[in-house]
């Protein structure tokens, strides 16, 4: 009977403590499968066991057993997500440094590219290049880029002929990327060009040096008469620190300085003969808008006029003046000749033609393209000075066939009478840049 009882006891407890199990809390829905497995191996372990002491122990032991593996699930389920926060915390601070740091980098690399795109410039030239920009905007592909280059020079004139080749160059250095047209005979004076190309309204642009002395004032120690003996002394300045100088001055305008070509040496053409000083007493002459070259004209006699470029054909036609200067290959581009039957050989001052492109357009060439595109400018700058040598050779013959008459004068008392007028007016110049014409000058020797 005991022994009946007793075993209905150990069966009732075994019932009981399978119901507390399955109602303990977090049982219902677990997705933990540890749970179960500590459940099952306790059920087991009583149904082998017939005392009721040692039921009663495992029933205990598997009780702590499912309270310390539910303990250590709960440890472990917090740990893990606490260690999966910190991780994605790092992964998140580990993500924003590394864009940080990348950010960084693609703004170096593109300050680098800048700065290794003006150094090609630089090496392209012989000395400092143009600011260079825009490398984001720059067509990596083969696609063409066309520019547009304006002279207010005829189209036989050597400075528009040096055009038309620096393109032809400059599309075979490119194999074909860059396409250049040359427009001659522009209506538009020298000075608006400019102010346009630095309005990025137009892509290059060319005038006399004077022009560019309105915007750059240290420019004015070119525009002296009489300051070179010969073109080697003149090419040593622009192709050396004196350009470089220009070229500084220009990038503050947003203008690009790219070659200087040149006019050269500029005569006296007018419609009387003018074969000494005295005979400048009847003369009015058109200039162009420079002080220097006007206080020589004075200085000589004569009465000058500032005037544009466009505008000078008409004048001697009509008879507002009576004299022009220019490069004696002018005479006949420009049909002056039909007015003015005499050359007198002034040689009074030496001009440059120089290249100018805008910020727009220069930013448009691509980084791979500067070194070529710089080196055939520099090519067809020297053929353009070769070509005006050729052209003053020949043109003396064509223009007498034309029925022009050629004076020589005492260019030595031209100069004398010049120089006494600067130092009356005062005319200074920065000291730079005369270290720069000094330097050129020995250069050349």
């Amino acid at each position: 009977m005991r022994k009946t009882v007793f075993l209905c006891v150990i069966a009732l407890l075994i019932i009981l403590t399978a119901g507390c199990a399955g109602s303990a809390p977090g049982s219902g829905g677990s997705d933990d499968p540890r749970e179960g497995v500590v459940k099952e191996e306790g059920a087991a372990r009583l149904a082998q066991e017939p005392e009721a002491a040692a039921s009663t122990e495992a029933i205990t032991q598997d009780q702590d057993s499912g309270m310390n593996a539910g303990v250590k699930d709960l440890t472990s389920g917090t740990n893990a997500g606490e260690e999966d926060q910190e991780s994605r915390t790092n992964a998140g601070e580990d993500s924003l440094d590394a864009g940080t740091e990348a950010g960084e980098n693609g703004l170096d690399s593109g300050t680098e590219a800048r700065e290794d795109r003006l150094a090609a410039g630089t090496d392209a030239q012989g000395g400092s290049a143009p600011k260079a920009g825009g490398l984001e905007d720059a067509d990596p592909g083969n696609q063409e880029i066309s520019f547009t280059m304006y002279f207010v020079d005829p189209d036989t004139s050597p400075y528009v002929e040096g055009g038309k080749k620096i393109a032809e160059l400059v599309r075979k250095a490119t194999d074909g990327k860059i396409r250049i047209d040359v427009v001659g005979g522009s209506e538009t004076g020298e000075r608006e060009l400019v102010e346009k190309a630095m309005d990025n309204e137009l892509d290059i642009v060319t005038c006399a040096n004077s022009v560019l002395t309105n915007y750059i004032p240290q420019m004015n120690i070119l525009d002296q008469a009489y300051l070179w003996e010969n073109a080697d002394e003149a090419h040593a300045a622009v192709d050396g620190m004196l350009g470089d100088l220009i070229r500084r001055k220009a990038e503050t305008l947003g203008l690009h300085v790219i070659g200087f070509e040149e006019s050269g040496f500029r005569n006296t053409f007018s419609t009387i003969p003018i074969e000494s000083v005295k005979d400048f007493d009847d003369i009015v002459i058109r200039t162009m808008e420079n002080k220097y070259h006007q206080a020589a004209f004075s200085a000589f006699g004569a009465e000058p006029i500032g005037m544009p470029y466009p505008e000078v054909l008409d004048a001697l036609k009509d008879g507002r003046i009576n004299a022009c200067e220019n490069a004696t290959v002018n005479c006949l581009n420009s049909g002056y000749y039909q007015y003015t039957k005499h050359v007198t050989l002034t040689q009074h001052a030496f001009v440059y033609i120089l290249l100018i492109m805008s910020d727009e357009a220069w930013d448009r060439i691509p980084e791979d393209l500067v070194i070529p595109f710089m080196d055939a400018v520099k090519q067809g700058v020297a053929w353009e000075r070769e070509r005006l040598v050729e052209a003053n050779e020949t043109i003396e013959k064509e223009l007498e066939d034309l029925g022009v008459t050629f004076h020589q004068i005492d260019v030595a008392q031209l100069k004398s009478l010049y120089q006494e007028a600067a130092e009356e007016k005062g005319f200074t110049f920065d000291p730079e840049w005369a270290v720069a014409v000094n330097e050129a000058i020995r250069e050349a020797a």
